[in-house]
């Protein structure tokens, strides 16, 4: 009975904590002033190195030559093979700080070369009313279609981390009928 009281604790902390940090719990009203950005394609080169264990390498694509060393006395086996590792990395990078300059990084592929992995980061500024200022890092879909100067209503968690954006709700002025 105990163990279910701690296990059914444990839960409750687990998603009262997802709750504090996914769920926005603070809005604020704040005017998009910057859109940084920055795009990364990181390059490298798959060589042979040679290399010795004492456990015979798993058989791999990326295994070649395993040759076997005492292999008469348990106790002195080693093994000796070539693996392919990556070597020579290196990275293009494109950034910026406006929707409209967005564009992949320019490189070349050397000999031998392959593209390893991409990153993408879009980051969206935000200035309030009473001047603090607020980031937010989201998908390039959502990122895209907000507005440089327009109002958004920026809801945060617990821990002052913005988690969505909505546009603002605007006021609606009305003039009195005048029913004279």
């Amino acid at each position: 009975m105990t163990a279910i009281l701690i296990l059914v604790g444990v839960v409750v902390v687990i998603i009262g904590t997802i709750g504090l940090v996914t769920v926005p719990v603070k809005h604020v009203d704040a005017v998009a002033r910057g859109f940084p950005w920055r795009r990364s394609v990181r390059i490298g080169m798959r060589v042979w190195v040679k290399k010795k264990s004492k456990r015979q390498p798993k058989a791999s694509i990326d295994i070649r030559n395993v040759k076997v060393q005492n292999a008469n006395d348990p106790n002195k086996i080693r093994y000796t093979y070539e693996k392919r590792v990556w070597r020579n990395m290196r990275s293009a990078t494109a950034s910026g700080l406006s929707q409209a300059t967005v564009r992949d990084p320019q490189y070349t592929l050397g000999r031998d070369e392959e593209v390893r992995g991409r990153s993408k980061s879009y980051e969206a500024k935000f200035v309030s009313k009473d001047g603090r200022r607020y980031s937010a890092k989201i998908q390039f879909t959502q990122w895209k279609v907000l507005k440089e100067g327009a109002k958004y209503e920026l809801g945060r968690n617990m821990f002052g981390r913005v988690r969505t954006i909505k546009p603002a709700k605007r006021a609606i002025n009305r003039r009195p009928v005048d029913h004279s």
